[in-house]
């Protein structure tokens, strides 16, 4: 976590639902598919600076969430979090990130970091275990074009959304999602989902954060 000290876990009533990058002491950025599932802010919670999702770090308490208000699917699948009590300057292993203002060009290098389950490496492709353990993934970026043969029509993949390629054994699956993507340095996307569906290993998608800086 030291070298992406920016991600944090999210939790609905307890349970893993995703991850998000801190924008700045008092607002994080997540999926707005995780947090819509909540009852309301009071049970949305997120655990910055730590290297396990279920112990470490600190425990801060939602104060209110907005949900991107065209979120439909993967498309706008975003929300933004604001803590109840803003993040100390000198808290370790908590620092923010900027947005992107651009995307990579084809196979260019991306990182993902989360919190959520990952292959098991004694059966690939069909098993997935949970260990809840900080993880990072060296990832090709594939562009819209590149992706939507793999997504056409599927839970409105739009160009709002990009793809990163899954290799063997690396990329965000269940419990990621929200998952911050990052290109030099900066945050570019959110991981929405589709690594794998009904069995067959798709390429990641992620909802594109650079054109959301107005938002």
């Amino acid at each position: 976590i030291s070298k992406y000290p920016y991600t944090v876990a999210v939790y609905v009533d307890g349970y893993l639902n995703g991850a998000g990058a801190i924008l700045n002491n008092q607002w994080v950025i997540g999926s707005g598919f995780s947090v819509s599932t909540a009852d309301s802010a009071a049970n949305v919670t997120v655990r910055v600076a730590s290297n396990g999702a279920y112990k470490g770090g600190r425990v801060k308490q939602v104060k209110r969430f907005v949900v991107h208000p065209k979120l439909r699917g993967w498309d706008h699948d975003m929300a933004l979090l604001q803590l109840k009590k803003p993040l100390k300057r000198n808290t370790r292993n908590a620092k923010s990130i900027q947005l992107g203002s651009h995307l990579p060009k084809s196979g260019q290098k991306t990182i993902f970091t989360g919190y959520g389950s990952r292959q098991n490496e004694s059966t690939p492709g069909i098993e997935l275990v949970f260990d809840g353990l900080f993880k990072e993934i060296e990832l090709p970026y594939m562009t819209y074009k590149e992706c939507v043969k793999y997504h056409n029509n599927t839970l409105f993949f739009t160009k709002n959304n990009f793809c990163t390629k899954t290799e063997y054994l690396s990329s965000p699956y269940a419990r990621d999602f929200g998952g911050p993507l990052v290109y030099k340095k900066k945050l570019i996307g959110l991981f929405a989902g589709a690594p794998r569906c009904s069995g067959v290993i798709k390429p990641a998608v992620y909802a594109d954060v650079t054109r959301e800086h107005k938002w």
